[in-house]
């Protein structure tokens, strides 16, 4: 009897032990929940030193949380204890739609003012482009005769149809396969397709078909087994720069392209220019600094952020920092002679840049268009010296470098038998230490961190 009356108020105690918990339970839950959002939406921002931050202090949240749950032994319970009710869930819901509710309207509103302007501005950009004979964009004539071609997804596979140039409808282009990307040229046109591949291939597998009737042909791309993840990471570790291809491969480069050349062709990129508005003949392509949220490029950032991530982790110039992405940057070089003479994208930490990311978009490049990207790393003034990196800017394929005074860069003139204009998007990461942001691309390089 006694026995039982001491296990019965051992089990009391318990009780009220547990239910003394249960706000802190809760409390750390919320804490946890907050901190993961709070993560997510600095990534979301490219702002990747808060989003590291906020990810050890939700670990260290997690950890207190599992060890109060395990010194309460209810770590199977404490879900059920700290779960609100179905009312308090649908009332919270509700909150929840009548704010987001709330906060889409005034998005469409700022929206629609917006876009007032902007097509007040395109409309007058209109009437400019009349009057002026040599527009820009007519440096280079698009010849409509290209190659086209799909993407059809195939199990684990993909099949992928391309139509040759009119010209050359009934030619067969000679084919090249590579793990990474897939290749067609046609002779007589000078035309080359060169498609980068969402997976590693297995040659030996693929097949080529040709479909006279519909004339097309077709590539059976089979994927190989898992393989090591390519070196960019090491080479940016060892060397300070390097490159991979597929980064963005398939339909999401397709997209990222249409988009970027759609700006170009309306008009609305800037003549090249170096920062601070001064003109010295450095640099004759077309650029833009893109909205970051813009839904053809946002999941371009987002990925790139997870590599830069992993990059930092490794390279001691950029382990401690809270590095920040800036705005994506397009930039086309179109017509012969387009360039960017040597030149580094920061000099002592004047702007805040670390590193920098390229994309390239460009399927029809090949060799002898011009406008690869040249790397000095040996270089320690604005006059190249030792060995020449040079980086073909073939479609998928991104390009980092770490780059305050460093790696020393340039782009090579476009030639005259360039047939499309070289496309890329980049990416720079700045130091905010000391509570700065350092984004002069947004014109707001001295900002307070809140």
């Amino acid at each position: 009897m006694p026995a039982q009356k001491a296990v019965q108020a051992l089990s009391a105690k318990t009780d009220a032990m547990r239910a003394t918990a249960v706000p802190l339970l809760v409390k750390l839950e919320e804490q946890v929940e907050k901190l993961t959002k709070l993560a997510d939406d600095y990534l979301e921002q490219g702002m990747l030193g808060h989003y590291a931050e906020a990810i050890k202090m939700r670990d260290s949240a997690t950890v207190s949380l599992e060890g109060l749950q395990q010194k309460l032994g209810i770590s199977g319970e404490a879900a059920d204890l700290a779960t609100p009710t179905k009312a308090e869930v649908k009332k919270e819901a509700k909150k929840d739609a009548e704010r987001e509710a709330k906060e889409d309207a005034k998005r469409l509103s700022e929206r629609d003012k917006d876009n007032g302007k902007k097509a007040d501005a395109r409309e007058a950009k209109e009437d400019t482009k009349k009057a002026v004979k040599d527009e820009p964009n007519e440096a280079l004539d698009l010849c409509n005769d290209e190659p086209s071609y799909r993407w059809i997804a195939a199990g684990e596979g993909c099949v992928v149809e391309i139509k040759g140039p009119a010209c050359e409808a009934d030619a067969m282009p000679d084919v090249e396969l590579s793990e990474v990307q897939a290749r067609c040229s046609w002779e007589t046109s000078a035309w080359q397709l060169t498609l980068p591949v969402a997976f590693s291939l297995d040659v030996a597998k693929c097949k080529v078909v040709r479909r006279r009737k519909r004339q097309i042909l077709e590539l059976h791309l089979t994927p190989a087994p898992p393989a090591p993840s390519c070196g960019l990471k090491q080479a940016v570790l060892e060397q300070g720069f390097g490159w991979m291809d597929g980064f963005l491969a398939g339909q999401e480069a397709d997209v990222v392209r249409a988009r970027l050349l759609d700006l170009w062709k309306k008009g609305e990129l800037n003549e090249g220019e170096v920062e601070g508005g001064k003109r010295q003949h450095l640099r004759s392509d077309h650029y833009l600094f893109m909205q970051e949220d813009d839904p053809a490029v946002a999941p371009f950032t987002r990925r790139l952020d997870q590599l830069v991530l992993s990059i930092a982790k490794e390279v001691d110039e950029l382990k401690d920092l809270w590095l920040m992405r800036g705005r994506p940057m397009v930039a086309v070089y179109a017509g012969a002679g387009a360039r960017y003479t040597p030149h580094f994208d920061a000099v002592r930490g004047d702007n805040g840049r670390k590193i920098t990311c390229v994309l390239y978009l460009n399927p029809f490049w090949k060799p002898g268009d011009g406008a690869e990207l040249q790397i000095f790393p040996e270089a320690k003034g604005i006059s190249p010296e030792g060995p020449c990196h040079e980086v073909q800017p073939l479609h998928g394929r991104l390009a980092c470098f770490l780059c305050d005074s460093r790696n020393l860069h340039a782009v090579k003139p476009v030639s005259e038998s360039a047939k499309m204009p070289r496309v890329a998007i980049s990416c720079w990461y700045y130091d905010s230490e000391g509570g700065q942001f350092h984004r002069e691309d947004e014109r707001d390089a001295l900002r307070s961190r809140s």
